[in-house]
Parts: C-alpha cells; structure tokens; sequence
C-alpha cells in the first residue's frame, strides 16, 4: 500500500479517536479533523480538549461560515497573530479543488475587511470581530489549509504564488498548504511528547538580572512570550 494512503488512513483513526471525549462525540468527521489540525500544530498539549468552550469558539464550521472552518490567534504569537483555517477530510484532491478552498478564504477575509457580513453567520462575524480587534501593525494574517489527501502532483508553490496574488498591497499575509504526510508527521509528533517537561528554554531581560535563594531557587523577569510558547507545548503540565 502507498505511504500517502497509509497516512490518510492514520490520520482517519486519530480522527474516529477523538469521539471519546463526549463532547466530541456526535461531531462530524470534517469537524473533528479541524480540531485533530489545530491541535497539533498549534497546541502540542491536551488542554486544548480539555477547554470545550475555547474549542467550541474557535470551530466555526457550520451553515454561512464563508468557507473557513476555524478562527483562533496563534497562541505563539507575541503580536496577536490571526490564523484563518478550511479543512478536507478528503482522500483525494486536484489543484482545481484546492485552490478553490484557497479563493475561498481569501475571499472570506476581504468580505470581513470591507464589512460585508451577510453572507456568515453571527458566530463567525462575532469570532471575526473579536480576534481581528487584537491585529496590529506587527500581526501577520497566517491562512492554512488543511487536506488528508496525499500531495500526488500538486504544486504548493504554485497554490501560494496564485493566493498571494489576491493580496497585492499586503505584506502580512502568510500561507501554509498541509497534505497527509504534513498532517501524519505533527500527529506524530505531538503524541511522542512526554507527558512530564524534562527541560525548556525561557528568554530573560538581562544575563546578570537573577536574585538567587540558596542554590535551588532563582528570581528573574522572564519574557511573555516565552511562557506563551511553554504553555502552548506542554499547557498545564509546567505546574507539575
């Protein structure tokens, strides 16, 4: 068999393995892979499941939802960077039917610059509003897609050079294009996470700005952003 069917149908499992939480129990297969995507390459920790209201915010699937299926800021990103996400939980697809889910998005987010919202639901105008409300002059728009099909002959460069075109005067927007093996290798990854933090890296202001308490114990002034990046690893578990 193929390794890009071997990796649609990895994914496939990990996708009917998130039914057991009861929550996501009655989801459709296309909502639970938005949530398996997000899960793992943004949050590499469980708690993302564990916040079923956060969850529930951010998938925005759903009647009007102008062709993006999840809305959230990039829990990395020091300066509030939106992440604008479509999912296909397909087995196969052609340039033709990426690239529209691309023109999709795209055409999603000018509607929202220019405040036409008659055509999303409330939820998605509302989630819209309140993340792009944080954006500032250093935020990056960062659009991905998704798909569980395997790449065959598709050309990602050739994606991104036709979806940039539909941003000429904007330099903050970011795409990324993730088939199969994408997807199987940050699952992959993210379950080999141990579930204890042996070590970690943190950034402090000044090299010599430390108070010391005997020889276990230090104080310093530790950058945000630092603890942001921590905490979207490992979550809860640097409290352990």
């Amino acid at each position: 068999m193929p390794k890009s069917r071997n990796d649609y149908e990895y994914i496939a499992s990990k996708v009917d393995s998130l039914r057991s939480y009861p929550f996501l129990s009655d989801k459709k297969d296309s909502y639970l892979f938005s949530v398996l995507c997000v899960k793992s390459f943004f949050y590499k920790n469980t708690d993302l499941l564990s916040d079923t209201a956060e969850l529930s915010s951010m998938i925005v699937d759903g009647a009007y939802d102008g062709g993006v299926d999840v809305l959230f800021t990039d829990p990395s990103s020091e300066a509030c960077d939106l992440v604008i996400v479509q999912s296909k939980f397909h087995k196969t697809i052609n340039f033709e039917n990426a690239f529209n889910a691309l023109m999709k998005m795209a055409n999603f987010y000018k509607d929202m610059l220019n405040g036409h919202f008659e055509n999303v639901s409330e939820k998605v105008q509302s989630r819209f509003l309140t993340l792009y409300s944080e954006v500032g002059e250093e935020s990056k728009i960062k659009f991905v897609l998704y798909i569980s099909a395997p790449k065959t002959k598709i050309s990602t460069d050739q994606l991104e050079r036709k979806f940039l075109e539909q941003f000429p005067d904007f330099s903050n927007i970011k795409l990324s294009v993730c088939f199969a093996a994408d997807i199987a290798n940050e699952i992959k990854e993210a379950d080999s996470r141990r579930s204890t933090i042996e070590s970690g890296k943190i950034r402090i202001d000044a090299a010599d700005n430390i108070l010391k308490y005997g020889s276990e114990a230090v104080i310093v002034n530790v950058s945000a952003l630092s603890m942001k990046e921590l905490y979207a690893l490992y979550g809860t578990r640097l409290l352990v």
